[in-house]
């Protein structure tokens, strides 16, 4: 019995021992499961970020962020000048919305490349953003040469007529490594002279200083003699009186002082040549597709938004011109002069339109909608 009672209690041992080695098992098995525990809660961030309203596009981008790009931007008119602020406005709207990744400097009056010598830097590199007139590279660019015609369509609807070119300017500019962005409004076309202009019929024999090629053909068809200086040189050759007048916008007028020497002026209400604020395209081609949407968008808001910021400046600089002595005949009272003037443009454009290349007669195209009737 004894034995018996030996093997019972051996047995009973054996299996205490068995169940007593499980249950040190449950910790190594808990804590051998520990890692993948944490492994979810250490992808969870990625999968909420990726579920999160924004981290869908903003964690790509974190994923692989787009190194900051500094550019220079080279400007034709003074620091002062409301373009170059409203310049200096898109910039800063770049800088703001893509959160830094995108630093603009500006450098103003010519101070980094001519405006004649802009187009040519963008195009090679030098520079990535400009402000080309297109009257200084449209020998380069024939399919741009209609935007150096003055008079064409009313100048408050630039920003507009730049957004319908735009598909076209494209196509233009790419094989010249430039891409347009966008351009402003620059205040209405002007006929300013010494002498009195009382009517279209005034300018003739009268040596004006033009903006260009085209401009100066429709000076000629209206029967004055053209006259191409830069603009630089203008105000001291009308007080020596080498030249008679200026075509250009009444806000140059204002800021040159103009006004203060040549007493007399016409308002066509028609556009000046169009600047075009352009940027090189190997630059444009290295932002991410997220900051050219917003480039784009500013350039459109800040091209609109200068039609009312320009109107209203341009009020006060006629009042004070006005009481400065300025007198202005506006064309828009007399309909014989705003169709003389109309037959001159129409005149020229056919001589561009001639000449043009598929491309250029479809930029021609483009800008009917916009005439002025």
């Amino acid at each position: 019995m004894k034995i018996c009672r030996l093997v019972i209690m051996a047995i009973l041992l054996g299996i205490m021992t068995i169940v007593g080695c499980s249950s040190s098992t449950a910790p190594v098995a808990t804590s051998a499961t520990t890692p993948s525990v944490k492994a979810p809660s250490t992808s969870a961030p990625a999968s909420t970020a990726t579920v999160t309203a924004a981290p869908t596009t903003s964690a790509a981008v974190t994923t692989t962020p787009q190194k900051k790009i500094n550019m220079q931007f080279a400007l034709v008119f003074g620091g002062s000048d409301f373009r170059t602020v409203q310049a200096q406005a898109w910039a800063d709207e770049i800088t703001k919305r893509t959160s830094g990744r995108i630093n603009i400097t500006l450098y103003p009056g010519g101070s980094l490349v001519t405006g004649d010598q802009a187009f040519r830097a963008i195009s090679t590199g030098t520079i990535e953003l400009a402000q080309a007139p297109s009257t200084f590279f449209e020998s380069t660019v024939t399919e741009v040469q209609m935007l150096g015609l003055s008079g064409v369509y009313p100048e408050d609807k630039k920003p507009d007529v730049a957004q319908a070119l735009l598909p076209v300017l494209d196509r233009a500019l790419a094989p010249h490594h430039a891409k347009f962005l966008f351009t402003t409004w620059e205040g209405p076309y002007f006929i300013q002279s010494s002498k009195p202009l009382n009517s279209l019929a005034d300018i003739k024999g009268l040596k004006l200083r033009d903006t260009g090629l085209w401009s100066g053909k429709v000076l000629s068809a209206l029967g004055a003699s053209p006259v191409t200086i830069p603009l630089s040189d203008t105000p001291s050759a009308l007080q020596r009186g080498t030249i008679d007048g200026a075509v250009w916008a009444d806000t140059v007028v204002y800021s040159l002082k103009a006004y203060e020497f040549a007493k007399y002026a016409i308002n066509t209400h028609g556009n000046c040549l169009m600047s075009c604020y352009i940027i090189n395209l190997d630059v444009w081609n290295k932002i991410s597709p997220e900051d050219q949407k917003i480039i784009t968008q500013v350039s459109k808001e800040v091209g609109q938004s200068s039609v009312q910021i320009g109107s209203d400046l341009e009020k006060k600089y006629i009042t004070e011109m006005v009481s400065s002595g300025l007198k202005i005949y506006d064309l828009s009272t007399n309909a014989k002069d705003k169709e003389a003037l109309s037959k001159a443009v129409l005149a020229v454009q056919t001589l561009i339109e001639a000449q043009s290349t598929p491309l250029g007669k479809e930029l021609i195209k483009a800008l009917e909608p916009f005439k002025i009737q």
